[in-house]
């Protein structure tokens, strides 16, 4: 009976490892995103360093990075709060291991040192497989499948060739400059 209980228990688990992993590939693209995002501006920021420093923009910079640092470390949050959430699940196991010893005491059998032994090796091979390994299997698998799709949508872009300094000075092609900016 109580088997059949852990049954039920380890699949209705599967589900919700099947959909706390999907969520966890929705967090990762949304850090991936906000990463994606404070790097860019981390770009601009340090190739137009001179301006900002002639300009004096260095606070109303380094409170835009920062506000979308927190907006990354958010999404980071989410993705550790769902990574506990999946290890926490192991604890299920003892109390399996417990409810079936309970379960069969109640319907009149005794336990032995070999049946409380066989019984913990088998509940302990479950749990390494389907509570530590699916878990964990399901994340990279999600993890790995947003990595692809990025891979994809950068390799998808189109080149387009914006001529350096020296090939501008080349070819004489003008430059323009910074008049009256305004952040």
């Amino acid at each position: 009976v109580s088997e059949c209980l852990y049954l039920i228990n380890v699949k209705s688990n599967l589900f919700h490892q099947g959909w706390l992993g999907k969520k966890s590939a929705n967090v990762r693209l949304e850090t991936a995103q906000r990463t994606d995002k404070r790097v860019k501006s981390m770009f601009s920021i340090i190739t137009g360093i001179q301006v900002i420093k002639m300009y004096g923009w260095e606070n109303a910079f380094a409170r835009s990075i920062s506000a979308i640092r927190k907006c990354e470390i958010k999404a980071i949050s989410k993705s550790y709060y769902i990574r506990a959430t999946l290890l926490s699940l192991s604890f299920l196991t003892s109390l399996a291991v417990f409810a079936t010893f309970v379960m069969y005491v109640m319907l009149g059998n005794s336990i032995t040192a070999v049946k409380a032994f066989v019984t913990i090796a088998y509940f302990n091979y479950i749990r390494l497989s389907l509570v530590e390994f699916w878990p964990m299997a399901v994340t990279s698998v999600a993890e790995g499948w947003v990595s692809l799709r990025r891979v994809e949508e950068f390799l998808a872009q189109k080149v387009s060739h914006k001529p350096s300094v020296r090939e501008a000075r080349r070819k004489s092609v003008r430059i323009q400059s910074l008049q009256k900016g305004i952040f």
